[in-house]
């Protein structure tokens, strides 16, 4: 099953916005449009889920491994606009202090757009 990922670009980051749920049915679809993006160059990557309302494990793998490779880059991934319950799904799996998670998009655009040297370690605001 595909997902509906509407794609936004703010200043330098591209801004994902996957909508309704991220699951084993379609997280392979989002891991290939997400590592498609970063293989072909995108750097600055921000994932608002405002319009997300579930993600599974197989969703945060695919958000790790898009953290990871950007992080080889000395980059950052920036998540942000999660509702209560995504919120409650980072904070059990211990994603919030692997991901850098922000309240606001644009408090998750300036920290996707800093080096990660710079940008110190995933925080929930």
């Amino acid at each position: 099953m595909n997902i509906k990922v509407e794609q936004e670009r703010d200043g330098d980051a591209l801004v994902l916005l996957p909508i309704e749920r991220i699951d084993g049915s379609n997280a392979r679809s989002f891991e290939l449009l997400v590592m498609g993006l970063i293989n072909n160059g995108e750097r600055q990557m921000v994932i608002d889920c405002g319009r997300l309302e579930f993600i599974s494990s197989s969703g945060l793998r695919v958000l790790l491994l898009a953290a990871k490779t950007l992080k080889a880059s000395n980059r950052t991934l920036a998540v942000c606009a999660m509702s209560a319950r995504v919120e409650d799904i980072f904070r059990i799996s211990g994603m919030d202090r692997i991901i850098r998670t922000e309240a606001s998009r644009a408090a998750a655009v300036a920290a996707a757009c800093v080096p990660l040297a710079a940008s110190g370690p995933a925080r929930s605001s």
